[in-house]
């Protein structure tokens, strides 16, 4: 859950390059209304974690969680080499 919040906002920037320009807008709008489930699903869960387990805990499992996933990027050519966006 930690990593849908992180990776949306590249995931975001790739589906909105894709989009054509008289539908950007929309597809930013909709962009953001997919981010917040996960969002807020990862703040009752960190929460629910931190009642059981202690904040420390919680906390450690996000960043474990975190490391792992941004591990798999760095594992996954398209993600390393793939420069979506306007041409600078």
């Amino acid at each position: 859950m930690p990593s849908a919040a992180g990776s949306a906002p590249r995931t975001s920037r790739r589906r909105c390059s894709v989009a054509p320009e008289d539908r950007l807008s929309r597809a930013r709008a909709l962009s953001f209304v997919l981010q917040r489930p996960a969002l807020l699903l990862t703040h009752h869960v960190l929460g629910a974690g931190a009642d059981l387990a202690g904040p420390a805990l919680a906390v450690l499992g996000c960043a474990v969680t975190t490391t792992a996933v941004a591990l798999l990027c760095l594992d996954s050519r398209p993600l390393r080499t793939d420069r979506a966006g306007p041409a600078p």
